[in-house]
């Protein structure tokens, strides 16, 4: 989790990673899916005025964009990606193991689901939205994909990121395989994000990226 975050938000400041075919696409961190999946299992009652002002400003940025990726984490032991599909008005599910139990996404969605009817609450207007009604625990939940990409026990991170990355809603823009183990150290990249070397976003962003490659696998 500690370097998938770092990634995500390497990719949102990636101007062509945030519209995909005509589709406006928002790119959720690892933290407010756990928030989300938390809300949903236990259904803790908000009763914080401070706390409703970040829900609201959450809801009314999920459903002003025509996608929603949410990073689902399965007890610490796999990592898939939930895509709200506001424009095919569908959940759609992509695993790098194929088709699995989807607990945590139900848990995710009731989280949201919670927080959208927070959201009415507080703004009766809501004309703007780009989803075609706010009832998403009624959307049906695809399987992207049927078959396992997946050859070993450890890269589930780095497919997630790599959906993330290359879907556009409809199908992968690159040849999503078995990611190859990068040689270079650890060490060595840790050294290259030194804050007090002079580095521009490109290489700061490749570093990052290259950082999370290793440590996910």
């Amino acid at each position: 989790m500690q370097v998938i975050n770092p990634y995500i938000e390497c990719m949102r400041a990636e101007d062509h990673l945030l519209f995909r075919e005509g589709a406006t696409v928002y790119l959720e961190n690892t933290l407010i899916s756990y928030i989300l999946w938390r809300d949903g299992k236990f259904q803790k009652e908000n009763t914080q005025t401070k706390k409703t002002d970040v829900i609201v400003e959450r809801i009314i940025t999920y459903v002003t964009n025509d996608m929603v990726f949410i990073p689902v984490n399965v007890i610490d032991i796999h990592w898939y990606l939930a895509v709200i599909n506001g424009k095919k008005r569908e959940i759609q599910v992509l695993d790098s193991i194929g088709s699995f139990r989807r607990d945590d996404v139900t848990y995710i969605l009731q989280g949201i689901q919670r927080q959208i009817e927070i959201t009415i609450k507080e703004i009766k207007d809501l004309d703007f939205i780009k989803w075609p009604d706010l009832n998403i625990l009624s959307w049906p939940v695809i399987e992207i994909f049927k078959k396992q990409m997946q050859e070993d026990s450890v890269s589930c991170g780095l497919f997630m990121l790599n959906y993330m990355e290359y879907w556009t809603g409809e199908k992968l823009t690159d040849d999503i395989t078995q990611p190859h183990p990068i040689s270079i150290t650890l060490k060595k990249l840790k050294e290259i994000l030194d804050v007090s070397k002079p580095m521009d976003k490109d290489c700061f962003n490749m570093a990052v990226r290259m950082i999370a490659c290793e440590e996910i696998t």
